[in-house]
């Protein structure tokens, strides 16, 4: 396993939980709606498309003592960013509403996380500099114009096992002629078979490692794949709480692990996360607290020490 660098400066348990909110709030320079009840938030839109450079979304925020999952990416939420140039979006979000990156003209890499089940209409119509788009497996639903007027594509990788439900101008404008389309091997021949994505150039089947699985108990964190002869690749991270006077920072007790799978002749898996937080945690070194020994101990843990 490779190593990986963890991000953190101070432990604060987390505060007593407030009344339930439902409404708008600005973290970490991204607008949410935020649902404390449900523990959800949806991306929403930034007042003058002020979104720009790199932009990497959480899995996870806190807000008033709630942790809520970014479940979902709003209507318009980056419509006309034109000055942001990259996407990560996490494997919490599930959605990717209509229009959510169009016209978002320096847009040259997105990431998109293995639980979004549907991109919607017009989501990346005319990010005229996307090179390529990997669409993962959970994909079920892809609406009209969802890639309208993306010419500089090159590839597009579909790794849904069953042919996604596409609208027919899914791809209105761009010219997949020249496009050449990366599917999972065993599955060319239904996509040759539907449209639109029988309109491809060309159709080249591929193997690709499964995503792994994660299990974490008592301080052990397991990681195990189905394909075999893979290197597991992990990482772990936390999201800083605020920024404080001077040079110090809050941190939450929450803390994202994260590994995918690689292999010789094989696609990279997609990304496997688990949320821990530091009740999960717990007592790890067995000092009688929960303290950032204990995460040492964890990170320890991750590089087979």
């Amino acid at each position: 396993m490779k190593s990986f660098s963890l991000l953190f400066a101070a432990l604060m348990f987390m505060p007593m939980v407030a009344n339930a909110y439902k409404g708008e709030a600005l973290i970490e320079g991204i607008i949410y709606y935020i649902n404390t009840e449900a523990k959800t938030a949806e991306v929403r839109a930034n007042s003058g498309n002020s979104y720009y450079g790199d932009i990497v979304i959480p899995e996870i925020i806190e807000y008033d003592g709630v942790i809520c999952y970014v479940t979902s990416i709003g209507e318009r939420a980056f419509y006309l960013c034109n000055r942001m140039t990259s996407v990560i979006i996490p494997n919490s979000v599930t959605t990717i509403g209509d229009y959510a990156f169009q016209l978002c003209l320096e847009l040259t890499s997105v990431t998109i996380g293995n639980s979004v089940t549907t991109i919607g209409a017009n989501a990346f119509a005319s990010c005229i500099k996307l090179p390529s788009i990997t669409i993962p497996q959970s994909v079920t639903a892809i609406g009209e114009g969802a890639f309208w007027n993306c010419n500089s594509l090159k590839d597009v990788y579909c790794f849904a096992e069953n042919v996604p439900s596409t609208h027919s101008e899914a791809f209105g404008e761009t010219k997949i002629e020249d496009v050449t389309l990366h599917v999972l091997d065993g599955s060319g021949s239904a996509y040759e078979n539907t449209a639109p994505w029988s309109q491809f150039g060309s159709i080249v089947e591929v193997k690709k490692c499964a995503t792994p699985t994660i299990t974490y108990q008592n301080g052990k964190v397991r990681f195990a794949c189905k394909t075999e002869g893979v290197e597991l690749v992990p990482s772990l991270t936390c999201t800083p709480r605020k920024l404080l006077d001077g040079n110090e920072m809050e941190i939450g007790g929450n803390f994202a692990i994260s590994v995918y799978a690689v292999k010789e002749g094989y696609e990279n898996s997609e990304v496997a996360t688990k949320i821990v937080t530091m009740s999960q945690m717990g007592d790890i070194d067995g000092d009688g607290q929960i303290s950032v020994s204990d995460i040492t101990s964890l990170v320890n843990n991750l590089l087979g020490k």
